[in-house]
């Protein structure tokens, strides 16, 4: 090796990207092997109570490697938990919705893949699932409730108003999150329609196109997010949303704390999340190293919009588009 090659790119032209992908996956297979059994024990000790309604979120990558595949993370919910009802979000589109319907799509709620990630499509598969037939934001849900959540969906104007799949489970005291790894939840939409976000949506109505149970085309009309979606909460410096509401795992307080310059507010949001975990609201587990977290929503919900509706008080104008693009200018909307 020459002295001028700095040993990372040495490393990299020994290993390339591929026979390090295969030998990462050899190592998860080795060392972090994750069986069914394992899921179901520790999903169980979080005492989520029979018959709730369960919307899970996952970075699988996190949980290490899955003994039969992403599906046993579904079988361990249904095992852990009798009588509950599975729900999870399977958009067709990552992104922006606007860009979405820009090509004029046509959703197929039997063929349409879901682009919400690997979990959401391996339960739009799973025997006895149903899935929505909002033309934008689909669910598919399994489970004694699931048609509760899911039928007549189709007909809500915003994709997540009183009327749509997550409406209804947000309203619901059964409702329960379950956080694998990851914030990421794509309930933060719903909270922003409840606590009415300014700026949240296009002025206009555009047409949806989707199929319905008969197979026959229908024409709906919906609300679209503004491309600059205003994921944002505005304290002395913006937030993520999903880091403002959930601060979870560890890192993503560690993350907080240590890039907010305005500590004291770091450590608010942190110390609610800590707050609510010794209510119970929060029931934590681990499977090696990857941090679970079961969430009652209600009180969550509660606690999450009376202060993001004070930041709408305390700061108006820093939820004015011309501010959030500025903001952005300038490098301070930090998504993690």
């Amino acid at each position: 090796m020459s002295s001028s090659t700095p040993p990372l790119d040495f490393k990299r032209r020994l290993f390339p990207k591929g026979v390090r992908r295969t030998l990462e996956d050899w190592r998860r297979r080795l060392f972090q092997r994750v069986t069914r059994e394992r899921l179901t024990e520790t999903i169980r000790e979080l005492e989520i109570p029979p018959g709730s309604w369960i919307c899970i979120h996952a970075q699988l990558s996190g949980l290490g490697y899955l003994e039969g595949g992403p599906g046993i993370v579904i079988d361990a919910v249904l095992d852990a938990v009798p009588r509950c009802t599975i729900l999870m979000p399977t958009f067709p589109f990552s992104g922006a919705c606007h860009d979405h319907l820009q090509s004029n799509p046509l959703y197929d709620p039997k063929n349409t893949p879901s682009a919400s990630g690997l979990l959401s499509e391996t339960l739009r598969l799973y025997p006895g699932a149903r899935r929505s037939l909002h033309p934008t934001h689909p669910c598919v849900a399994l489970g004694p409730d699931a048609a509760a959540l899911i039928a007549g969906s189709e007909h809500s104007v915003t994709p997540f108003g009183p009327e749509s799949a997550y409406g209804r489970y947000a309203s619901s005291p059964r409702a329960w999150q379950l956080l694998l790894h990851t914030n990421a939840t794509s309930i933060v939409h719903e909270f922003q329609e409840i606590v009415r976000m300014p700026n949240l949506f296009l002025p206009d109505l555009r047409i949806a196109r989707g199929l319905d149970a008969a197979g026959q085309e229908q024409r709906y009309e919906v609300k679209v997010h503004t491309p600059l979606l205003p994921l944002f909460v505005a304290t002395p410096e913006y937030v993520w949303f999903p880091d403002y509401a959930l601060p979870f795992p560890a890192h993503k307080s560690d993350h907080l704390l240590a890039r907010m310059n305005h500590s004291a507010t770091a450590l608010e949001i942190v110390e609610r999340h800590e707050e609510l975990r010794r209510e119970g609201v929060f029931r934590e587990g681990w499977i090696r190293d990857a941090e679970i977290l079961a969430v009652h929503v209600p009180p969550w919900h509660a606690r999450i919009c009376e202060d993001v509706r004070q930041s709408f008080r305390r700061f108006p104008e820093r939820y004015e588009l011309e501010a959030l693009r500025e903001a952005r200018r300038r490098g301070e909307l930090i998504a993690t």
